[in-house]
């Protein structure tokens, strides 16, 4: 695995306390994610069977490797989603995205990591 994202999580996990909210973690994650991102695009996707009727399963795969499950309706392989909510945050104009666009724009910078 590049250790970009490693390395930006690990400077993210000392500052993290310091301002939950503020731009310089907001930055971090942002690292974070598109690290993992770039790293992400060598992987492919693999499709995993879900017991649960409304729910469908993938997982990244890289040699023999394989990610934890990811919501495939839940994950927005678009960086640029980040980059609005990001901006959005900055300005305090969340009301533009629902709730449900927030939640699949952090589950994907969240999952992406895994």
């Amino acid at each position: 695995m590049s250790d970009i994202p490693l390395k930006s999580y690990a400077a993210l996990q000392k500052t993290f306390a310091a301002d939950i909210g503020g731009a310089a973690n907001r930055k971090a994650i942002g690292e974070v994610y598109h690290g993992c991102r770039e790293f992400l695009k060598q992987a492919k996707r693999e499709n995993l069977r879900s017991m649960i009727p409304t729910k469908d399963y993938f997982a990244f795969r890289i040699g023999d490797k394989l990610s934890r499950a990811v919501n495939a309706k839940q994950f927005i392989a678009d960086e640029s989603q980040w980059k609005a909510f990001d901006a959005a945050v900055a300005k305090n104009a969340l009301k533009r995205f629902t709730p449900a666009q927030i939640t699949r724009i952090v589950y994907s910078a969240a999952i992406s990591f895994c």
